[in-house]
């Protein structure tokens, strides 16, 4: 008879899904070389792991004072003061100053915007993407602003590569989208390991059919992350969760108040 399989050692209490909103893209923006000229609704989550040695968020959402730019340039925003950071916390009982950690998969507008109302919080962020994110290449220059993460006196924490956060949760480093994407891998007592992919994967299709996304700094990096994401999961036993796929929000992604555990 097989030994009773003992319980993983994890920080990891519950997971929370955060609404930040949602725009319209191009698919081609997701898919690359797959869907042009073909729109879709594309939610734009936050992440909250509430754990015994704090509250971890993963990405802050948008800065509200851009979303009369998203108007301007077409995109739809459904973005509003209900899907700021301060709103989405406040739906599970907290608040920005209950935040010890803020992991930023990346610096883009709809991963950083939020940087602003976590002042006392931790903020951990690949220290290429820093760097690249105060000057990066004229191709995606548009998808960073810089107000939102110019803020010397914050606690910044510039990691390098993949590190252990805590027993049950880490960042592995998934690039290619951006000089330093980063994916977080969380351990949940009963749920088991979560990959949360961050725009190294937007879309299922991108898991499933090894599709890189169609915004990208370099290309074979954003291809290798997939199969490293992949890689993990497999190992672990653990499922990757594509970041902006509209199709598993509707039906599949359980949204805050309610939880994983």
């Amino acid at each position: 008879m097989m030994a009773q399989k003992e319980k993983r050692n994890t920080c990891v209490q519950e997971f929370y899904v955060l609404d930040g909103g949602a725009i319209d893209l191009d698919k081609s923006s997701l898919t690359f070389g797959h869907g042009m000229g073909e729109m879709v609704r594309v939610p734009t989550p936050m992440y909250l792991i509430k754990t015994t040695e704090g509250n971890v968020l993963f990405d802050t959402g948008w800065n509200p004072q851009i979303v009369p730019l998203l108007s301007e340039m077409g995109l739809n925003p459904t973005v509003t003061e209900e899907h700021s950071l301060p709103a989405q916390l406040e739906k599970i009982g907290l608040a920005p100053k209950d935040i010890s950690k803020a992991v930023l998969s990346h610096m883009h507008v709809d991963h950083g915007g939020g940087v602003q109302f976590l002042p006392d919080a931790e903020i951990i962020v690949q220290k290429a993407e820093y760097r690249y994110a105060f000057n990066p290449h004229s191709f995606g220059a548009l998808a960073y602003n810089e107000g939102d993460f110019t803020f010397p006196s914050y606690n910044w924490n510039l990691i390098d590569g993949d590190q252990v956060l805590m027993p049950g949760l880490a960042v592995v480093l998934a690039n290619g989208h951006t000089p330093g994407t980063q994916a977080l891998v969380i351990d949940l007592p009963d749920t088991g390991v979560i990959i949360l992919a961050s725009d190294a994967c937007y879309l299922s299709q991108n898991i499933d059919e090894e599709v890189i996304p169609g915004i990208v700094w370099d290309p074979t990096r954003a291809l290798h992350s997939i199969t490293k994401l992949k890689t993990l999961a497999q190992l672990l036993g653990g499922e990757v969760y594509p970041n902006h796929d509209i199709d598993r929000w509707n039906t599949v992604i359980k949204k805050s108040p309610d939880y994983y555990r």
